[in-house]
């Protein structure tokens, strides 16, 4: 399975604004993984975080 993430940005003299959404379609997602750590040896599953997004405002002085 597979997520969509969207980002968007603007800047203008000395404002920037971005916008990222995760998980746009809002399905239930999950992901393989091998730790490899610790000596683990096995093969699991994790589960992907609902939608969710980050908006980050900035201004340069």
């Amino acid at each position: 399975m597979f997520s969509i993430d969207l980002g968007a940005s603007y800047q203008k003299n000395n404002y920037h604004i971005a916008l990222l959404v995760n998980n746009v379609t809002n399905r239930y997602n999950y992901v393989g993984f091998y730790p490899g750590a610790w000596r683990y040896t096995h093969y699991g599953w994790r589960a992907v975080n609902p939608q969710g997004f980050r908006l980050n405002l900035a201004y340069k002085f």
